[in-house]
């Protein structure tokens, strides 16, 4: 929620509106943005900016950089704590580490943030070299239409929360040349992805790189759903596709067994 009408509609108008600028600052990692910037694109007043911004700096959730404002190391230390808690994280992990040690492929774990997006909870590294840069940063949002792992889980979310993530005008901002581009080419993505039981994306996000995805029921989250992805090189997953995507299914379920629940058909 950016603008002030959501925030009024708000129960804590001042959290939403704090939430607001974390979230802007997030999206622009290396830039610090100041008070008229952040008022600018989050449509909060100035003065409002300046009062959250000081009480964010005293809780060390921001600081000051270049002559605006980053995010803070408190929020590292709430992120840690976080995904300590999350028992998927702790599983994943382990299932990588005791059984899938030597995979060619780079597994992710992810799930469906605000509107279209999904955020990374965890990455174990395969032998495959990729150079995948901040888009699989652990916590980090990006586009889920642009992701296997996101196609997954919107492919497998009900057709009313779907709705509600999609933009009005149809139109979904491209990353590389080969990302979807409309809400149109996203319900024809979807549909396929259901039909196959997996998803696949191809240079959408990083050139050079394909993924393939699948999404798994889990009870502990409010919509019920997790991802779980392989990524490597388009030239090494051309050698054998199926086999990758045979390996991927025996993951998923070996994950899915581990936390209690099932893949998602």
């Amino acid at each position: 929620m950016t603008n002030s009408a959501e925030s009024r509609r708000s129960r804590s108008p001042a959290l939403t509106r704090a939430v607001a600028i974390l979230s802007l600052l997030a999206e622009h990692p290396k830039q610090p943005l100041g008070p008229s910037d952040l008022s600018r694109l989050t449509g909060v007043p100035k003065s409002t900016v300046l009062n959250l911004c000081g009480a964010m700096l005293d809780e060390r959730l921001l600081r000051r950089g270049n002559g605006g404002y980053q995010l803070g190391d408190r929020l590292a230390e709430l992120s840690n704590s976080y995904l300590k808690s999350v028992t998927e994280v702790e599983e994943f992990y382990e299932l990588c580490r005791s059984t899938y040690p030597g995979l060619l492929q780079t597994v992710q774990l992810g799930v469906l943030g605000s509107g279209l997006s999904v955020v990374y909870l965890a990455r174990h590294d395969g032998r495959d070299p990729l150079n995948l840069g901040l888009v699989s940063e652990i916590g980090r949002s990006v586009p889920a239409y642009c992701t296997a792992t996101g196609k997954a889980l919107l492919a497998a979310t009900s057709d009313e929360d779907l709705q509600k993530r999609l933009p009005a005008d149809g139109r979904l901002e491209p990353i590389t040349t080969r990302s979807i581009q409309s809400v149109d080419r996203l319900h024809e993505e979807l549909e396929a992805t259901r039909a196959r039981g997996y998803s696949i994306e191809s240079g959408e996000i990083v050139e050079g790189l394909r993924c393939f995805g699948i999404a798994v029921r889990t009870p502990r989250r409010s919509d019920g759903l997790i991802g779980v992805s392989f990524t490597l090189t388009e030239r090494s997953a051309s050698a054998d596709p199926s086999a990758i995507v045979a390996e991927l299914h025996s993951f998923a379920e070996a994950f899915a067994d581990r936390i209690g629940s099932k893949l998602v058909h």
